[in-house]
């Protein structure tokens, strides 16, 4: 029935993000630096909802890149969501001058400008 279907492509989901995991999680034993597994190793555990793990990630992805607002950005997101409204103000705060300093009026970046204005917003500016 319906139900039994749902619940099937549940566990399959389930089945296959876990798998996902297990696969990075090798991948990163062999390449701890590669940044496209750390963000797609956070966006699986958003899937997770493991909070704490995914700003182990930002803390990692900050480390390789201090300076890219968005990383900055995703740290101040989860901390917010984690309830730490006062560290994650700091790392909003942080982004948002990083992402000043790169926009140029001149020649606009519409992706650039759209972090920013998401930043902006869940800053709460």
């Amino acid at each position: 029935t319906q139900s039994r279907e749902i619940y099937n492509k549940f566990l399959m989901d389930s089945i296959k993000v876990t798998e996902s995991l297990n696969l990075l999680e090798k991948s990163l034993e062999l390449y701890p630096n590669n940044v496209n597994a750390l963000i797609l190793k956070s966006t699986i555990l958003f899937q997770k909802k493991d909070i704490q793990g995914i700003i182990e990630i930002s803390d990692r992805l900050i480390e390789l890149d201090p300076q890219n607002p968005n990383f900055l950005y995703r740290k101040a997101f989860y901390l917010d969501i984690s309830g730490n409204n006062s560290e994650a103000q700091k790392y909003y705060q942080y982004a948002i001058e990083i992402y000043r300093s790169l926009i140029d009026p001149a020649n606009p970046n519409f992706d650039l400008m759209l972090e920013y204005l998401i930043c902006l917003d869940d800053s709460g500016d």
